[in-house]
């Protein structure tokens, strides 16, 4: 019961109460970490603080290319949790928190960036990223908010929306334009967007991208 009592109490001043079930104040004389059980002090012990084990290195974004070689920025975290300060125990000493550059896309991309040509190339899973090809490197770029990469243009397009719900919780998905095989729809964000099959190619609804061939 004492050590429980010694524990849960943490003001300076202890409420006790005494065999009458009346509630008695005492005050130690020897600072907030002395509690007082009755007419004895006791003395709580402080606890130090320590690290918990590091988190895993997480990316902080995608590698700056496709290939060619390049960097990404990772970070991770720890906590003074284990076990945490109590009683005025020191805080941990040290980092709470590292970043780092390593290297990326080390691989060499061929004939997806011919040398001496200006080319670009689609990002597979984000709409308003794209690769540059320059120097024999895929470059990762960036389209401004509120528009998307078009690949036959290419460039970035203004993002087009329709008023009806056809994309509204549907995630990322494409599917056929209904009137010109040429084009497709796109689902992006919850918008849907008309996007145009590059050069000598047409979009094929079964395989859901656009494929070689004529209309």
């Amino acid at each position: 019961m004492l050590s429980s009592l010694a524990v849960a109490v943490v003001a300076v001043t202890c409420l006790l109460q005494d065999t009458s079930g009346i509630i008695v104040s005492y005050r130690c004389s020897r600072g907030s970490f002395w509690r007082r059980y009755y007419s004895t002090c006791y003395r709580i012990q402080a606890q130090n603080g320590g690290w918990s084990g590091w988190s895993p290195w997480r990316d902080m974004d995608e590698c700056s290319v496709l290939c060619g070689g390049g960097t990404k920025d990772q970070d991770h975290t720890r906590s003074c949790t284990n076990p945490r300060p109590t009683h005025g125990g020191s805080y941990c000493r040290g980092d709470s928190y590292q970043n780092r550059t390593i290297a990326c896309g080390t691989s060499l991309c061929g004939s997806r960036c011919p040398k001496g040509k200006t080319t670009f190339i689609a990002h597979a899973t984000n709409s308003g990223r794209f690769y540059h090809c320059s120097n024999s490197v895929a470059f990762l770029r960036h389209c401004a908010p509120g528009t998307w990469f078009d690949l036959a243009r290419p460039g970035c397009t203004q993002l087009a929306t329709t008023p009806d719900s056809t994309c509204a919780g549907k995630g990322y998905r494409m599917f056929a334009h209904g009137t010109n095989c040429k084009k497709y729809f796109e689902c992006s964000h919850g918008a849907k967007v008309e996007r145009t099959c590059p050069g000598k190619t047409k979009f094929d609804s079964k395989l859901g991208r656009c494929v070689h061939g004529t209309c």
